[in-house]
């Protein structure tokens, strides 16, 4: 991967982002931390953020045509929770482009917004039978509550999320 960090850079560069990198080091150190404080400090501040990705696999061109039904039946009937999380909203970008910015166009992707708590986005693959489920979740950091232990808590309510979301699309 690579990041487009400056104005001076015209494309996505590892090298640059790397530079750059190394500059946020030595200013963390110099500053009496690291770059896992730095991080650290940062979650305390915006919240820490988890994301994972759950993949159904159907072969064959049968194998697509079962996976977009769950989709049809999601952008018809969205969720009112998903466990004991509260789905807030709802956008299904398969329709009402019109209405969106130009770079929102329809595209075969629906969002179950979660309020605070984060977001779930499913779509099919582009290029194979395949339905992929993205969980985002974020919570604070308060005092007391070590980054390692909070992260490992929250990723596994956003696995457990999409395992509910895989079960409620009939694909379990």
């Amino acid at each position: 991967l690579g990041y487009s960090v400056a104005p001076g850079v015209c494309d996505k560069d590892g090298i640059s982002a790397s530079v750059l990198f190394a500059d946020l080091a030595a200013h963390a150190k110099d500053s009496g931390t690291d770059v896992i404080g730095r991080l650290e400090e940062l979650y305390r501040r915006h919240g820490l953020w988890v994301s994972t990705q759950r993949r159904v696999v159907r072969p064959g061109t049968e194998g697509a045509a079962e996976l977009a039904e769950p989709m049809e039946r999601l952008g018809a009937s969205p969720p009112e929770t998903l466990g004991d999380v509260t789905v807030a909203g709802f956008t299904d970008f398969r329709i009402g482009a019109e209405g969106r910015p130009r770079y929102l166009a329809a595209t075969p992707l629906v969002a179950l917004d979660l309020g605070a708590k984060g977001r779930v986005l499913v779509r099919p693959s582009g290029t194979e039978p395949k339905l992929k489920i993205y969980v985002d979740l974020t919570t604070e950091l308060v005092a007391g509550d070590t980054l390692a232990e909070t992260e490992q808590r929250l990723l596994g309510q956003a696995e457990e999320l999409a395992g509910i979301v895989v079960e409620r699309l009939g694909l379990g």
